[in-house]
C-alpha cells in the first residue's frame, strides 16, 4: 500500500459515547501500523481528552465561541495539507472548513440519514457535493442515505465498526453460573435506547426468582427512570449505577445484555458484550444492530417491542446459563474475525487509498 499523507481525524466531543471511544481506537490502531493519525476535538472534554492521552494521543482541543472554533478549524485544515480530513459525525459549522478541502474528505457514517432540521439539510448538501468518500458503519445505515438521494451509491462503502479484544478481559473459564442472573442495560440512558422497555421487562419478571436487573449509563432520560422504577415498586431489583468508568467488573457481573434500540446504527456495546462472555437480547427490526446481532452467536432476538416476548426470553435463557455462554463463546470467535479493530484499521485504510488515489 503505498504511504498515505497524514489522517485528521474530527470528532465532536459529546454527547459523550461509543462515537469517540471507537474513533480514538482507530486512531490508535494507525498509529500502530505506522500512520500519522491526530485528533481534532471540536470542543474541550475532560473525559474525551483523557481518553484520548490513554491512547498515547495528544488531541486538538478547539475552544472559545463556535465562530472561533470554526476559524480555527479552517486554519488547521489549510496547515495540514494534504492531510486525510475524516470526519465523524461534525456538526454543521464544521462542514465549512472541510468542504475547502472537499477533495481529501471523507465522511464517516455513524448515525442513520436525517432530514429533519434545516442544520441537516444544509450539513447533508455541502456533505453531498464537497466530500469525496462516505463510509457507512453498517449496510442499513449507508443505505439510508442512497435511498434518501444525499450521496451516490458509488461514492460510498460499508466498514463495520471494529474491537481490539486485548483491551476486554477474557471471560472467566468456568464462570458461576449459579443466579442470580444478570440482566444489564449499557449505554445512553434515554428512551430511544429501550431503557423504558428495560424498566417494563423487569416488571413483568419481579416474581421471578434468580433474576437482577443494572442500568449503567447517563443520559437525559434517567431521573425519569428513577422515578418510574421507585413508583412501580422496583428499587430492590433494578440496581441503577449511572455511569460506570469501570466496565470490565460489570461485564465480569452480567450474563445477558438487552439491546433495545428503536433504531440501532450498529451497536459496538454487542461486540463488548460478546466479547465479554455476555449474551445479547435484542429487538428483530430493520437497523444495523439487527445486522450485526443476526451473524454472532449468543445473540437473540425477538418481535420489536413485544415486553411479554422479551420477558420470555429472558426467563428462558436463565433457566440455561451454560448453554447460553457455549453460543456466546463461539459468538466471541466471530468477534474476533469478523468485527475487530485490525479488520476495521485495514478496510479504512483501503478507503483512503481510493481517496488519495481516485
Amino acid at each position: 500500500m503505498a504511504d498515505l499523507p497524514p489522517i485528521l481525524h474530527i470528532l465532536p466531543a459529546e454527547p459523550f459515547g461509543g462515537l469517540q471511544v471507537l474513533v480514538i481506537e482507530l486512531a490508535r490502531a494507525q498509529r500502530a501500523e505506522g500512520k500519522v493519525a491526530k485528533i481534532v476535538l471540536l470542543a474541550p472534554s475532560e473525559r474525551v481528552e483523557a481518553r484520548c492521552r490513554a491512547a498515547g494521543i495528544e488531541p486538538v482541543v478547539l475552544t472559545g465561541p463556535k465562530l472561533g472554533r470554526m476559524v480555527a478549524l479552517a486554519r488547521i485544515v489549510r496547515q495540514r495539507e494534504p492531510a486525510i480530513l475524516h470526519s465523524h459525525c461534525e456538526p454543521i459549522w464544521a462542514t465549512v472548513p472541510l468542504a475547502m478541502r472537499g477533495a481529501a474528505w471523507m465522511v464517516h457514517q455513524h448515525v442513520y440519514a436525517s432530514q429533519k432540521s434545516i442544520r441537516d439539510r444544509a450539513g447533508n448538501l455541502i456533505r453531498r457535493f464537497f466530500a469525496r468518500r462516505f463510509v457507512g458503519i453498517t449496510h442499513s445505515v449507508a443505505q439510508s442515505f442512497v435511498e434518501q438521494g444525499l450521496v451516490a451509491a458509488e461514492r460510498t462503502s460499508v466498514v463495520h465498526n471494529g474491537l481490539d479484544l486485548a483491551t476486554l478481559p477474557s471471560p472467566v473459564a468456568g464462570r458461576n453460573i449459579a443466579p442470580p442472573f444478570t440482566v444489564v442495560f449499557v449505554g445512553r440512558a434515554v428512551r430511544e435506547k429501550g431503557l423504558f422497555d428495560f424498566i417494563e421487562a423487569a416488571d413483568l419478571l419481579r416474581d421471578e426468582t434468580g433474576l437482577r436487573f443494572v442500568i449503567a449509563g447517563e443520559g437525559a432520560d434517567l431521573a425519569e427512570a428513577r422515578a418510574v422504577i421507585t413508583a412501580r415498586g422496583l428499587d430492590d431489583r433494578i440496581a441503577v449505577l449511572g455511569f460506570v468508568h469501570d466496565t470490565a467488573a460489570l461485564w465480569s457481573e452480567a450474563d445477558m445484555l438487552l439491546m433495545l434500540s428503536t433504531r440501532e446504527p450498529f451497536g459496538l456495546v454487542i461486540l463488548e458484550a460478546i466479547a465479554s462472555g455476555v449474551a445479547v437480547l435484542g429487538y428483530d427490526i430493520p437497523s444495523g444492530g439487527s445486522e450485526v446481532m443476526s451473524v454472532i452467536p449468543g445473540c437473540r432476538m425477538v418481535a420489536a417491542f413485544s415486553i411479554a416476548n422479551l420477558a420470555d426470553a429472558v426467563r428462558e435463557a436463565a433457566n440455561d446459563p451454560a448453554a447460553l455462554r457455549s453460543q456466546v463463546a463461539t459468538g466471541r470467535a466471530i468477534v474476533a474475525s469478523q468485527f475487530s479493530l485490525g479488520r476495521m484499521e485495514k478496510n479504512v485504510a483501503r478507503e483512503y487509498e481510493r481517496l488519495a488515489h481516485p
